[in-house]
């Protein structure tokens, strides 16, 4: 019986840190402690998204994103469920762990993929399979995901909250369907909160929790999300000069972007503050009641998730952050912002 360890996201909740970590310490992890990092790879050369399969990692990217994209492209393939709880057997079999890392994996659990599903459940009735899935409060997770790649979407930000609202974030309805449909895999739904983890940053909650090692980790962040009130100035610029491909494909990379802003504390304008305590307010009724039986079924030593907001009028409405996240600047200024940003971007 081999350990298998699912480092399934979801995203923004420290993900590239811990891949960062998983990257510089595979090769311990494999000659020291038996366990095998493996990625999904095109085992045919041919660049087929349809022939991912697992393969030990070696160098390179460890995230196994790919194989969800090509699970989502091809309408959920149950066939490609099979091949990964195939391969993650295989591993098993041979190695006295395994572990994969994909944040987009969170999407198999939270839309209730019945493959994987009853696919992890098998491979549980043969191995210890542990399942890292770390959530974050919904209003911080859907400011996150915004300033990720939701402004780039073409919805106002009233509707991409909303929208939102529908994709994963009913944290209770996915723990309930996992302990229906996979009752015996160990699934850790951990909150995304430095005071409730197993150490001092997500890297070392995840070490410590999921990988059963009781190490100190540095407190790396990786893939820092974008300052809200840059990315709400990019949703205004021309298309494709900063992104294009309906915005999966950015024209400058990432780490650009926190060079030119380094050291820049941004301090919120007025208009910010009352967009995140409208967020909040908004999360908390639309989310809060579940997350109060999430809270007592797993027995998290807090209050509230997503607490409610203190002194907000009761006239706030959600679709008021179409005006708050709409840059304070003439058509003119902000043709000058963009095309100064685009000349420091090089």
């Amino acid at each position: 019986m081999g350990t298998i360890i699912i480092h399934a996201g979801m995203p923004k909740t420290g993900s590239t840190s811990v891949q960062r970590w998983i990257i510089d310490n595979s090769a311990r992890l494999r000659q020291e402690h038996g366990i095998q990092v493996v990625v999904a790879k095109d085992a045919t050369g041919g660049h087929s998204s349809d022939e991912l399969r697992l393969e030990p990692y070696e160098s390179g990217r460890v995230n196994s994103g790919p194989l969800v994209k090509a699970w989502i492209g091809t309408q959920r393939s149950s066939a490609i469920a099979e091949r990964f709880v195939e391969d993650l057997a295989c591993f098993a079999e041979r190695s006295a762990g395994v572990l994969v890392t994909a944040e987009a994996l969170s999407q198999v659990f939270w839309r209730i993929d019945e493959p994987f599903l009853l696919g992890f459940e098998d491979l549980a009735r043969r191995h210890d399979v542990r399942v890292a899935y770390y959530v974050r409060p919904q209003h911080a997770a859907i400011e996150a995901n915004w300033r990720e790649a939701g402004y780039k979407q073409g919805l106002t930000p009233s509707q991409y909250v909303v929208e939102q609202a529908k994709q994963g974030l009913h944290y209770l309805p996915t723990l309930e369907a996992v302990r229906r449909l996979a009752p015996s895999i160990e699934f850790g739904m951990r909150p995304s909160q430095l005071d409730l983890s197993q150490g001092t940053n997500p890297v070392e909650d995840f070490v410590r929790r999921f990988v059963s090692l009781p190490e100190d980790c540095p407190n790396v962040h990786s893939n820092p999300g974008l300052p809200l009130q840059l990315v709400n100035m990019l949703r205004l610029a021309p298309e494709g000069r900063f992104w294009h491909g309906n915005g999966a494909v950015e024209t400058y990379p990432r780490w650009k972007y926190s060079a030119v802003f380094e050291g820049l504390d941004i301090v919120d304008s007025e208009r910010i503050a009352r967009s995140r305590l409208i967020l909040q307010q908004y999360s908390h009724e639309v989310f809060e009641e579940e997350n109060q039986a999430l809270i007592r079924q797993l027995a998290w030593p807090i209050d509230a998730f997503v607490p409610p907001v203190d002194g907000l009028d009761d006239g706030w409405d959600i679709g008021e952050l179409d005006a708050l996240w709409t840059p304070d600047a003439s058509e003119a200024e902000l043709a000058l912002l963009l095309h100064a940003l685009r000349a420091a971007l090089g």
